[in-house]
């Protein structure tokens, strides 16, 4: 298999919830050797799972899939968050934005 630095995409990069209802956010990283993926919440702060956050993530040989499940979504919540992911041939992130109500009247970036 070729080595390659990561490649990370967003299949959906503006995402909307209500008010106090749980959201998922997706992310596709391909990527030999297997690199180191995580979430960023706008602060910097990293993501770990807790009440408020599960991280999921489906790996299938070079790719992997990154599910962020963030719970009770509340205003403090809305903004940023980015998929990292790193190698020792390099690193690539991608951003998505959790936005206040229904995303399916907005265009997506």
């Amino acid at each position: 298999m070729k080595t390659v630095s990561p490649v990370v995409w967003i299949p959906k990069q503006l995402v909307g919830s209500n008010l106090g209802q749980d959201v998922t956010l997706n992310c596709h990283i391909d990527s030999f050797p297997p690199s180191v993926n995580y979430w960023i919440k706008e602060n910097g702060e990293r993501i770990g799972s807790s009440g408020k956050y599960s991280i999921y993530h489906e790996d299938k040989e070079y790719k992997t899939h990154l599910t962020l499940v963030i719970r009770n979504v509340q205003k403090s919540d809305l903004g940023l968050y980015t998929c990292s992911a790193k190698n020792q041939l390099g690193s690539k992130e991608a951003i998505v934005t959790l936005i206040d109500g229904d995303d399916n009247n907005r265009l997506d970036n």
